[in-house]
């Protein structure tokens, strides 16, 4: 299985909403479907290049909070038996 980027995630998502909000508003308002076609496809283009841009922001700042946590965090470092002056039993 391949991972996929949370950013094509985020820009198919908003996409795809984008395009079924067109249809539903082509519709109700009762316009022919080669119009409600064109303009669903026209904001399915729209909103994959916003939902990008919005993707990469959300992973840039999602990347620096995991940063800024594993700076104030850090692991601590395993003592090894021999430093405590101890050693494990078999």
């Amino acid at each position: 299985m391949q991972i996929v980027s949370p950013v094509k995630v985020i820009a198919v998502c908003a996409a795809l909403a984008g395009f079924a909000v067109a249809i539903l508003a082509g519709l109700a308002a009762k316009n022919p479907a080669d119009v409600i076609l064109s303009r669903a496809v026209g904001a399915l283009f729209v909103c994959y290049a916003v939902g990008g841009v919005i993707g990469f922001f959300m992973e840039q700042a999602v990347a620096e909070g995991v940063r800024e946590y594993k700076a104030e965090r850090p692991l601590p470092m395993a003592s090894a038996p021999e430093a405590e002056g101890t050693r494990p039993r078999a």
